[in-house]
């Protein structure tokens, strides 16, 4: 909040405007792309594993959920490891959130759901069924309010996944 223009002024102005995170450089190994959806474009980070891997790489993709106040970028170091060991890893952020298209406000605030935002993580599970040719054989993992979101999406039947794992996560019904 800026500070009043007069100094014996008793009014403060309360104003907010999305910012834009600058763009960190990614790790070697980790691309970002994004995913078009009718809301917005979402922020996918991929780590495959290298095209030398000897090992059999896990044919299910990995999808990342972040929690509250996270993105993506918050699982780089997940990435990396799982793709040296020879898995397909993707992380996403939901609307909000990192590189992805923020809202306004109001819209962000009163008008975001975490149903609208389980979405957003179908969305990311559609995308990687479709670069990898198989349904339901995404594996789905979620953090804190991101495991709530995982959650959502099986409840409400948004994807079929191959497994989900719950990392420290909420319940998928009010938190």
């Amino acid at each position: 909040m800026p500070a009043p223009k007069d100094p014996s002024s008793n009014r403060w102005i309360l104003s907010w405007r999305p910012t834009i995170p600058p763009a960190n450089p990614l790790p070697e190994g980790i691309t970002r792309s994004f995913i078009s959806t009718p809301s917005g474009a979402l922020e996918l980070l991929s780590a495959k594993p290298p095209s030398n891997s000897t090992s059999a790489a896990l044919q299910s993709p990995i999808l990342f959920c972040h929690g509250g106040f996270g993105c993506a970028e918050v699982y780089v170091p997940w990435l990396q490891h799982l793709a040296s060991r020879g898995y397909n890893a993707h992380a996403m952020s939901v609307r909000g959130h990192g590189h992805s298209w923020a809202p306004g406000f109001f819209r962000m605030t009163f008008l975001t759901t975490a149903s609208t935002l389980a979405t957003d993580v179908a969305a990311g599970v559609a995308y990687l069924e479709k670069e990898y040719g198989k349904k339901g054989e995404v594996i789905l993992a979620g953090h804190s309010s991101g495991g709530g979101l995982v959650q959502m999406v099986c409840d409400q039947e948004l994807a079929e996944v191959k497994a989900l794992i719950l990392i420290a996560g909420t319940p998928s019904f009010g938190a």
